[in-house]
């Protein structure tokens, strides 16, 4: 199974410390993950 990009993904590229983030827990796809 491959998984999408997730706005949890856009995020950790900017801040390693937000994939820890509760925010992310259960992040919706970007739209590049949609087309992923």
């Amino acid at each position: 199974v491959r998984h999408g990009q997730g706005f949890h993904n856009v995020a950790g590229e900017k801040d390693f410390k937000a994939y820890m983030s509760e925010e992310f827990f259960d992040a919706n796809l970007t739209p590049l993950g949609w087309e992923q």
